[in-house]
């Protein structure tokens, strides 16, 4: 039995010694502005079991010496937290005022250009340990760029073992990187701040907030090389439009769209007309590949409309819808296919295409971006709901609510944030009517029945907390109800259900 006991007692060495698999991921020490108030470390637990952050301490080696919290708190398997220096400052500046438990507040000061960053457990444990030495570029995070988390010691205060600007003299390679070299992580905050903290999970906004208004000038938000949508690619652009009354010129609501080579997507509308229009355009081969759809309603009376885009991949005419509304209103004006790849690596735009004329003169929110083609059911069900961001083909979330100091378009999945650009020191803010919220019991909810039948039949919406009954009814149609459960002073302008024909 002596071997026995020996394996017990060397297993119950390594469960008694092995340190808690939580790792610094990204941090923010030389913020564009206060310090007491920019600051901010990223954990991440990386094991396979929930760990309790308690009376865990950041330190230096130094003076500082910062407990994370004297309450309990768990750090899930997979998941990440903020210590934020100032919790409300960085939810204000990240998440726009909605607060997050997974920010806590730590008292910690951490050295623009030099410092240690130290992650105690409650019995003294070092888990994981950092020193940077160049860490001087105003603005921007340091993230960790290995995934396997092999090495947990990246150098000492004598020896830094962090260059963020090249080889770590600790690792050999490339283990710790300056946001500014790598244009691809583009989620920037409102103080300039460039990084992803929390993995870009950011936390929805579910009341009405902010509108985004375009003069038809200059006005455009830049997204960077995203959203690239081929012509064998689904995907559903969907926002709501008030359109000035006295547009007469073509605009854009969302486009990639190269005017040079004259390839890419765009979705605007007709300046003449007022209509939605959407196509798909390769000018770049013999013969030319494009087409356009349009919708039937004129956009122009200065109301608020829910309009949007499906594309199913099938790079033709057919496979494209647009909604106002609600309502499909697709109408084939140029028929086509394209079977040639319209990719371009021009900046998707929002209220223009990149570099063009075409600026909208009018004001969007909440628009969205999935990576499916939405079928009409869930394009209703969506119309006056926020999402709570448990769509995995949600590609890009805008929702505008957003303080009138912005510089910059937050997306809530925390991939594509844009830059503002010609909307000058008025900012282009303005406080939205439409009736698009959510709750946090969620308990806001739609419902459909995609066919009523003709004559007397009755529509049970019960998830939506709604029955009707039609008793003179011509023909079958689909039903949606959209149930928003608010506080009483969010009730003002909601509108309950709809009947779509």
């Amino acid at each position: 039995m002596r071997p026995l006991y020996c394996l017990i007692f060397l297993w119950l060495a390594l469960r008694l010694n092995a340190q808690p698999a939580v790792a610094i991921t990204e941090w923010c020490s030389n913020p564009i502005g206060s310090d007491a108030t920019g600051e901010w470390v990223e954990l991440h637990n990386f094991g396979d079991t929930s760990i309790q952050l308690q009376n865990w301490r950041l330190r230096d080696a130094d003076t500082d010496n910062a407990p994370l919290t004297d309450a309990p708190y768990e750090l899930p398997h997979g998941g990440f937290c903020v210590l934020a220096r100032n919790k409300a400052a960085f939810e204000q500046a990240w998440f726009d005022g909605v607060t997050d438990p997974r920010v806590l507040e730590v008292a910690m000061s951490l050295g623009n250009t030099t410092d240690e960053l130290m992650l105690e457990t409650s019995d003294g444990t070092i888990v994981w340990q950092l020193a940077y030495g160049n860490d001087d570029e105003a603005g921007a995070s340091t993230y960790l760029t290995e995934t396997d988390f092999a090495l947990r010691t990246w150098g000492t205060q004598a020896t830094p073992g962090i260059d963020r600007n090249g080889v770590d003299p600790v690792s050999g390679t490339l283990g710790y990187e300056h946001h500014l070299a790598a244009p691809g992580f583009v989620r920037s905050s409102v103080n300039g701040d460039v990084g992803s903290p929390l993995a870009g999970n950011n936390p929805v906004g579910r009341r009405r907030g902010n509108a985004l208004r375009f003069d038809g000038v200059d006005d455009a938000v830049q997204l960077g090389d995203a959203f690239q949508f081929d012509h064998d690619t689904p995907f559903t652009i969907q926002t709501w439009l008030r359109l000035a009354p006295t547009t007469g010129t073509n605009a854009q609501i969302f486009a990639k769209y190269d005017s040079t080579e004259v390839v890419g997507y765009t979705f605007g509308v007709i300046g003449s007309t007022g209509q939605l229009t959407f196509g798909l355009t390769n000018f770049t081969v013999s013969p030319l590949q494009f087409f356009e759809v349009r919708a039937q309603t004129d956009l122009r009376d200065g109301a608020w409309h829910h309009v949007t885009v499906t594309y199913d991949g099938s790079g033709t005419d057919a496979g494209a819808h647009l909604y106002v509304d609600g309502v499909d209103e697709t109408q084939l004006v140029i028929p086509g296919t394209v079977s040639t790849s319209i990719l371009t690596d021009v900046d998707a735009t929002i209220g223009n295409y990149f570099n063009g004329p075409e600026h909208l003169s009018g004001a969007l929110d909440e628009l969205r971006i999935h990576s499916t083609a939405r079928t009409a059911a869930q394009v209703r069900e969506a119309r006056f709901l926020t999402l709570r961001m448990r769509d995995s083909t949600l590609l890009g979330y805008y929702q505008f609510d957003q303080a009138a100091t912005a510089t910059f378009l937050r997306d809530a999945t925390g991939r594509h944030s844009g830059e503002l650009l010609g909307f000058g020191a008025e900012g282009g803010w303005e406080t939205s009517p439409v009736p698009v919220g959510n709750d946090a019991s969620e308990r806001s909810v739609s419902a459909s029945i995609d066919s009523v039948g003709s004559g007397s039949d009755f529509a049970n919406l019960s998830p939506a907390r709604l029955v009707l009954q039609f008793t003179d009814h011509s023909e079958a149609e689909a039903v949606t109800a959209t149930y928003q459960h608010f506080p009483p002073n969010q009730l003002d302008d909601v509108t309950g259900f709809e009947v779509f024909s």
